[in-house]
């Protein structure tokens, strides 16, 4: 009888916080604009210090990293660009594989553990990729490039997306791959986008960022305020096409992280109207 008692209190109590978290999430998704959702995620790496931790960037490859890397990169020792270091794990299983690399990350102490791992042999700049558009700085040219881990899902605006896109483009050598990765995938849920029977019933408005995603999903934030994008290989495709790469894969969780490799295309006019 007790331990009943005790399952029971222990479901409620479950059910009770689970109720209060969704609801917290729902409101702050209906509240947040673009510049809320790049703010939150900022604050939430300063304070994510695990990805600083020696454990964490000795991780190595992830197994779509592993896959891409032996099936579309170049053989060592070619230049890697890396966009979204994090604390420099994807940077430092890049050296030791003997590749040369560069990479940036916009938030201060990421970038500056990634560049205390791989020291004086690469440069890591404090910046976001989108900022590297029309920059002088990491001029390559570099034979491939890859976003860190979910860095890709930060990108929140199509103009932000492109942008980096364009500046890493404009790095690359021609055929050069790029890997992406983001966590979430845009899903039709039970009516416009609803995943309860509770949002059906509140026929709410569309996920903050569904004009500018081309989804109808935007972006979500999760616990600790880390915020990620809702994208898709219809967006995906958009933003290669405007911007001068192919897609060459497109995978879902069945690889383990959803996750894309990209080209360069030669030759290709953008989505501006103009040469790349």
């Amino acid at each position: 009888m007790w331990r009943r008692l005790r399952l029971i209190a222990a479901a409620e109590l479950a059910r009770l916080g689970q109720g209060l978290a969704a609801r917290s999430q729902r409101l702050a998704n209906r509240w947040m604009a673009e510049e809320d959702a790049i703010a939150m995620t900022a604050r939430y790496y300063r304070r994510a210090a695990h990805y600083r931790r020696g454990w964490h960037q000795e991780l190595g490859f992830f197994d779509f990293e592993r896959h891409a890397l032996d099936t579309a990169f170049p053989p060592a020792p070619a230049r890697v660009l890396v966009l979204g270091v994090g604390g420099g794990r994807e940077l430092g299983a890049l050296r030791a594989a003997g590749y040369a690399v560069d990479g940036c990350d916009p938030v201060p102490a990421l970038a500056t553990a990634a560049q205390a791992l791989v020291g004086a042999e690469a440069q890591v700049l404090c910046c976001g990729a989108e900022a590297l558009d029309g920059a002088a700085v990491l001029p390559g040219p570099y034979d491939a490039a890859l976003f860190g881990w979910g860095a890709w899902s930060h990108l929140f605006g199509v103009a932000a997306r492109r942008a980096a896109l364009r500046a890493v483009r404009a790095r690359l050598r021609p055929d050069a791959p790029l890997l992406l990765s983001w966590p979430l995938l845009p899903s039709r849920g039970l009516r416009g986008g609803a995943q309860t029977t509770a949002e059906v019933h509140a026929a709410s408005a569309p996920r903050p960022g569904a004009e500018i995603t081309g989804t109808a999903f935007g972006w979500r934030m999760g616990a600790g305020g880390l915020v990620h994008l809702v994208y898709g290989e219809d967006d995906l495709r958009a933003d290669a096409a405007a911007t001068g790469f192919r897609v060459e894969s497109c995978h879902g969780p069945e690889s383990g992280y959803p996750n894309a490799l990209l080209r360069v295309e030669a030759d290709v006019a953008r989505g501006d109207g103009a040469l790349a």
